[in-house]
């Protein structure tokens, strides 16, 4: 039975150095584990990208889409961020129309983001925007949606294809406000398995081409001192005497030395205080 956690408290040093530890050791609470010392977090990072040398055509209706799959095999268990690029152009002798095209991303677990949904399009503008392509990168932390990049500051390249950086669309309905199909909705959720690209253009005429796309993201990890920690939570390397921790599910207690080791679904490997004595 594991201790009350209530009334186990660890001691935080100044000078710690490094973690080491054996992650299947957390599976028992028999755990004994040699620590060397408690880190911070910084991220890790993941990436898989394909470029289709040439381009592979879209396709107008009534084909379905071009649809392109990226195996990511990685030691991240649970995305704290996510991007994703995407390289669209015209169709060799065509012209692409922005306003046409819809993006879609499955992740392994089968959560659906929609990425781009007829940029422009709105009950006024049934056409959408008439711009050539794209060479973006997807993040919801970006300041602006791509739906709408021309109410906002854009540029275009050489191609006439939009650049920079923007929020997923994340709208089923292009005609619509809500948005709850972006792809921050994919953190938590564990980055390996295939991922699903589906590109398709929705109207006829203006033909275009997937160049590339790539997945990046981000873990949890432990680090050296001197990095960042995670904001909120007191900084092991700066807090001096007991730091009581409460029990997430995953919690065990180790007896040499005498303190908990905790998983959280976003940040492994991590102590969870509640306050300072």
């Amino acid at each position: 039975m594991l201790p009350d956690p209530e009334t186990q408290s660890i001691t935080a040093f100044k000078d710690f150095s490094r973690m080491n530890f054996i992650n299947k050791a957390f599976k028992s609470v028999a755990l004994a584990t040699t620590l060397l010392g408690v880190g911070c977090l910084r991220a890790g990072i993941f990436s898989a990208t394909e470029t289709l040398p040439g381009g592979s055509p879209i396709g107008d209706p009534p084909i379905p889409g071009l649809a392109r799959t990226l195996l990511v095999s990685t030691p991240v268990t649970a995305i704290t961020d996510l991007s994703i690029t995407l390289d669209i152009s015209s169709a060799d002798a065509d012209t692409a129309w922005n306003g046409d095209l819809y993006a879609q991303l499955t992740s392994p677990m089968g959560t659906l983001s929609v990425l781009l949904n007829q940029s422009g399009r709105t009950a006024a503008n049934p056409a959408g925007y008439g711009n050539t392509g794209f060479v973006i990168t997807v993040l919801d932390s970006a300041s602006s949606d791509i739906h709408s990049y021309r109410d906002v500051g854009y540029s275009l390249n050489g191609s006439g294809q939009v650049t920079g950086t923007w929020q997923s669309d994340g709208r089923v309905d292009p005609l619509g406000s809500l948005r709850d199909r972006q792809i921050s909705q994919l953190v938590g959720e564990n980055p390996n398995g295939t991922w699903t690209l589906l590109v398709s253009d929705l109207a006829n005429g203006n033909r275009a081409k997937l160049n590339s796309w790539s997945i990046n993201g981000a873990r949890a990890s432990t680090r050296r001192p001197g990095g960042r920690h995670r904001p909120g939570w007191p900084d092991p390397l700066a807090t001096r005497g007991p730091v009581r921790i409460q029990q997430p599910a995953s919690c065990v207690f180790t007896a040499r030395p005498s303190l908990w080791l905790c998983r959280d679904f976003r940040y492994p490997l991590w102590l969870k205080p509640t306050g300072l004595s």
